[in-house]
This record gives C-alpha cells, structure tokens and sequence, in this order.
C-alpha cells in the first residue's frame, strides 16, 4: 500500500507519527522530511529486498560455484545491460534459480528502509521492497489536514 495523501488512514498515520517525541523536536521541515524519507535518521533496523543491479550478480557470482550453462546466461545478462548498474530486478527469481549459492547471494541483498517504507512499503512484483519517499507537498497536505 504505496502512501496515499488522500487516504485519511494514511494522513493519520502521518499525524499520529509526528506526535512522537523524536518527530516533536524538530523544528524545520527538512528536518522532519529527513526523519521519514533517510534510512540512516530512522532509529528501527527494518530491512527490505533491494534491488538487483549488475553488479549484484558479479559479486554473487565471484562468491560461488558456477556451472558453464549457468555462467552463460549470467553473462548473456550482464552484456544486455549499458552499466554494472543497471536494474535486473525483473530477473531476479530466474538469477535464484540460476546455481548452488545464488539463492542465498541474492536473497542477502537487502537495503535498510526508511521510514515511509517500513510505514507504507511492500514487496513489488519483481520481490524488491519499493522506495518510498514523503514529498514535502505530501507532507505538508498531511500536516495542516
């Protein structure tokens, strides 16, 4: 359930999360937009599947034991991408499937969430865990609702 600014649930979330007392000290709306929006200010350990890039796969696949059929279609992936960085998230479940350790390579690819995430996030369709952020337009309809 991605936030919604004009789902009163989710305003109310909102609402009730600014009258805590890490969100009540804060005296400018960068501030606050800081505490929901930067995994590094939100105080929980909340954790979430990141995406897969191209260079996700490289270092899972510099971490095991691939087989030649395996470690063909690896490398058909990595040359179909412009950079290393790319998203492959779409063939995630296919890269679990690929050999022995990638499941678990790909499965400890996780990213810290932010508080929106954690508040308003889900898994998508590809098994990522979406990004999430609070615009200060949002915020701010929240707030003065």
């Amino acid at each position: 359930m991605p936030f919604d600014v004009t789902d009163q649930a989710h305003i109310d979330i909102i609402k009730a999360t600014l009258l805590e007392p890490e969100f009540a000290a804060q005296t400018g709306t960068q501030d606050i937009l800081d505490l929901f929006n930067d995994p590094d200010k939100h105080a929980g350990t909340e954790t979430g599947p990141a995406k897969v890039t191209g260079r996700t796969v490289v270092s899972a696949a510099f971490n095991i034991a691939i087989g030649a059929s395996d470690q063909f279609k690896i490398q058909l992936l990595i040359e179909s991408t412009d950079s290393l960085d790319d998203d492959l998230s779409e063939f995630r479940s296919r890269l679990i499937a690929v050999s022995n350790g990638m499941e678990d390579q790909i499965l400890l690819n996780t990213r810290k969430l932010n508080l929106m995430e954690v508040l308003f996030g889900q898994v998508d369709a590809n098994g990522v865990y979406e990004y999430i952020n609070l615009s200060k337009r949002d915020y701010l309809i929240a707030r003065d609702s």
